[in-house]
């Protein structure tokens, strides 16, 4: 033993602390040395004491040999042994359950398992030095992990996702999501990057078909998703949805999705804009909404969304919550129950409330009157009964007010004050039979009345006719009685007043009248020779022609061919065709040439601001369908061709699904149903660009590659130059050298 100290001191390094200790400290010079060296145990709880440099090895940093047997593979989430390896995430898994778990991870969580094994992604920099440079191997496995680390970057942390949106996919637009190409290079139509990381996709209008797949929780900075006007969309709404915590807008406009919207949507706290409207979601709303108390607009109308409207109560959240929110859509769904008497506070910030057409049962909520922000209020077509509030006149910022086409009884309810007051309808009601209210000509700015089957009784009063912009009055099936006078001086607007199946025995300007007027059924058309009064019979069609875009006056009508339709500006052309449907208009006249010609120079404006190709648009046929909606048929045109690239017609539908575009207050809230556009101008985002584009990543892959071995070639034979100058250093010091660790750290160190 004395003889191997000794040889043992010649080689080691004297500077070793852990030698220092049992050479120097334990046998001072001149003491016997007899004394047993301490054992292994002793010696590593003497240095864990001790504070040894990173570059010096000791009994516990040195690295033994690799094992001969297999390593065993743990769980990453039970700490079981783990027999499953996940493909997708990369994840060690005990089991079934564990794997379902695992698979409804965010990326993040995912990263951070990984990262305890260290197995995240990691960008680390390895430092080439002639100490820690073990064999050229070694270096090509860490260059070759460093470029397979930029090509998971690139590809799986975007491109891979993506890809796999693409394969639950169809559709024209998808031919640019190229897989050589950068998905944030700008030529993948439709996906908007910040910092290489998806923030947008926005693929509205495009004719996609398929499921959206629970990948769509992988991107995480998501900030607007929008896949509006894809009818052959179709599935279910994934629970990872809740996974996109940084979402501001998901807008799912007139798909075809189905089943119940997640409860993890009020994961989004985020959230501005929520449309999930025109679709086939059914089962009851998510209470998690009233958790989104950035929400700005809320849209679920027109599915088939069933139960109770929920409000919180101390233990879960609803409806209530959102104080901020200025749109509640719900309307055209199978809604039941009642009105919920906490779904209305003064707090709350509401403009539109909208729930018509559906199942509601119960009286109208007395709180409904707390709400004064609201302006338009549609309870029509329910089952609502009992009396109207009497505090329902302390919404004086209400233009349009629909309470039709319910059971609602007791007496007429007095809007006295409500002056802004555009559009009322309260007909088809079985109210206790009432006097004319005095309010009827006091609410001047009145464009439409309609109180069809209410029971009211009495002479109207000829300054009804007298408000400025009256353009239409419906009081037929009543017991209005005595002499019509339409007044001298009636509104320049007034097109129909509709009093059939009344009692009104005389009508004083029967010979000079100008507007139409209905009066069938009324004892004044039982008179002999009544018939011969256009007042007696129905107006025709032609006096009501609805409005439409004239075209240019120096047009020639050039004959266009299969499948173009010529513009307003004499141009053949393939238009982006689809319907507005205006929910609130403050107006009812199909024909008034001012209002509709307002809305489309609002329109070209906007287009021309937002820098759209669009070189003109016709708006067509408006009219009133059965849900008392006003429809407007809309044909875009485009500039500089015959038909839209898919950028140019992205841009076009995400401005009304996403409602960039606003109407005037005339015109009120809208949903817009876009036709699918089969006309597409380019194979790409650019046309005849994409080739070109395409070519140039496919010869860049190529120069790029062969620069990236030349690369390597020359690591290599500097590494195999640098690795005969380090074994001859390490022969030379360290006796241990033959111990090489397998793994070296980013600085080198062992």
């Amino acid at each position: 033993m004395e003889q191997e100290v000794i040889e043992s001191e010649m080689i080691l390094p004297t500077h070793l602390r852990f030698k220092k200790i049992q050479m120097h400290d334990k046998y001072p010079k001149g003491q016997a040395r007899g004394r047993h060296w301490k054992h292994l145990k002793q010696i590593i709880q003497a240095e864990n004491y001790q504070n040894y440099p990173a570059d010096e090895p000791n009994y516990v940093n040195i690295e033994s040999p690799p094992s001969m047997h297999p390593r065993k593979q743990i769980c990453d989430i039970t700490g079981f042994e783990a027999p499953y390896s996940d493909p997708r995430t990369h994840l060690r898994y005990a089991n079934t359950e564990v794997f379902k778990l695992i698979r409804s991870l965010p990326n993040e969580y995912v990263q951070r398992y990984l990262a305890l094994r260290n197995a995240a992604v990691v960008l680390k920099i390895l430092i080439v030095s002639s100490i820690n440079l073990a064999s050229f191997s070694y270096l090509f496995h860490v260059l070759d992990s460093y470029v397979r680390f930029l090509v998971f970057v690139l590809v799986y942390g975007v491109g891979v996702a993506l890809q796999a949106l693409k394969h639950a996919w169809q559709g024209q637009p998808l031919s640019s999501w190229n897989d050589g190409s950068d998905p944030c290079g700008g030529t993948w139509v439709g996906i908007t990057c910040t910092n290489s990381r998806v923030t947008s996709i926005v693929l509205s209008s495009t004719g996609l078909t398929g499921t959206l797949p629970g990948d769509i929780g992988q991107f995480t900075e998501l900030v607007v998703l929008d896949l509006s006007y894809n009818p052959g969309l179709t599935g279910s709404l994934s629970s990872g949805i809740g996974n996109l915590a940084k979402l501001t807008n998901l807008i799912l406009v007139g798909c075809n999705l189905n089943g119940p919207i997640p409860e993890t949507i009020g994961n989004l706290e985020r959230l501005r804009y929520l449309s999930l409207n025109s679709n086939g979601f059914t089962q009851s709303i998510p209470a998690s909404i009233g958790n989104l108390k950035n929400l700005y607009w809320l849209d679920l109308s027109d599915n088939k969304l069933t139960g109770s409207l929920p409000v919180s109560d101390g233990t879960t959240p609803g409806l209530d919550m959102l104080i901020h929110t200025k749109h509640f859509h719900l309307g055209d769904n199978q809604l039941s129950g009642d009105i919920p008497l906490r779904l209305f506070n003064s707090s709350m910030s509401l403009i539109h409330l909208l729930l018509d057409h559906n199942g509601f049962t119960g009286s109208i909520p007395s709180t409904l009157g707390l709400v004064k922000s609201l302006e338009a209020i549609r309870l029509d077509r329910n089952a609502l009964s009992g009396d109207i509030p009497s505090n329902i006149n302390n919404l004086t910022n209400a233009t349009e007010m629909y309470l039709s086409n319910n059971l609602l009884t007791g007496p007429v309810p007095d809007l006295t004050g409500m002056d802004l007051l555009n559009y009322l309808d309260l007909s088809n009601n079985s109210f206790d039979q009432s006097d004319i209210p005095s309010w009827f000509s006091t609410l001047q700015s009145l464009t439409t009345l309609k109180m069809h089957s209410t029971n009211l009784a009495g002479e109207l009063p000829a300054a009804l006719f007298s408000i400025p912009q009256l353009q239409n009055v419906d009081l037929s099936h009543n017991q209005i009685n005595g002499t019509l006078n339409i007044s001298s001086n009636p509104s320049t607007q007034l097109e129909l007043v509709d009093l059939r199946t009344n009692r009104i025995s005389d009508f004083p300007q029967r010979q000079q009248y100008t507007i139409g007027l209905i009066l069938i059924d009324n004892p004044i058309c039982t008179e002999s020779g009544s018939t011969d009064y256009g007042f007696c019979n129905l107006p025709t069609k032609s006096t009501l022609t609805p409005y439409s875009t004239p075209f240019a006056s120096n047009c020639t009508f050039p004959t266009c061919g299969s499948d173009l339709v010529l513009s307003p500006n004499c141009q053949c052309a393939h238009p982006f065709s689809g319907l507005f449907k205006f929910k609130a208009p403050s107006f009812s006249s199909v024909t008034n040439t001012t209002i509709y010609d307002s809305l489309h120079t609002l329109l070209m404006s906007f287009f021309r601001n937002a820098s759209l190709p669009v070189d003109s648009l016709s708006l067509q046929n408006p009219s009133r369908d059965l849900q008392d909606y006003l429809v407007i048929r809309l044909q875009v045109f485009p500039s500089g061709g015959t038909s839209f690239n898919r950028t140019g017609m992205v841009g076009i539908a995400f401005a009304f699904s996403n409602q960039t575009f606003k109407p005037k207050t005339d015109f009120n809230t809208y949903v817009f149903n876009a036709e699918i556009y089969n006309f597409f101008s380019d194979s790409g985002p650019g046309g005849a660009k994409s080739k070109t584009s395409n070519t140039g990543i496919i010869v860049g892959s190529a120069v790029g590659g062969c620069v990236l071995v030349v690369l390597l070639v020359v690591a290599g034979l500097y590494a195999m130059r640098q690795k005969g100058r380090a074994e001859r250093a390490v022969q030379s010091t360290q006796p241990f050298g033959k111990y090489v660790p397998y793994h070296f750290n980013a600085k080198g160190h062992l």
